[in-house]
């Protein structure tokens, strides 16, 4: 790691920018994968595809419920398969 750092402040500034570009890139690309194989296992699932309606009266508790159902439903999804 050392070799790679002298070696990166010895090169041009373009050459840093165009690593510091790719690097970043790269990573963002990972990130935005993670985030897309969550979407698909959460809205993939042929449970979901039917919504119920119910009549809530406490919009904080549907909030959370949302979200309980939405961090749960990965784990769901790998359990039935």
């Amino acid at each position: 790691m050392k070799k790679f750092i002298t070696k990166m402040q010895g090169r041009s500034e373009s050459d840093k920018r165009i690593f510091a570009f790719w690097t970043a890139s790269m990573l963002t690309l990972l990130i935005f994968g993670i985030w897309l194989l969550n979407f698909i296992s959460v809205f993939g699932n042929s449970n979901n595809s039917k919504v119920a309606v119910k009549n809530e009266a406490n919009p904080l508790s549907a909030l959370f419920g949302e979200i309980k159902d939405t961090i749960s439903a990965p784990t769901k999804v790998y359990q039935n398969k």
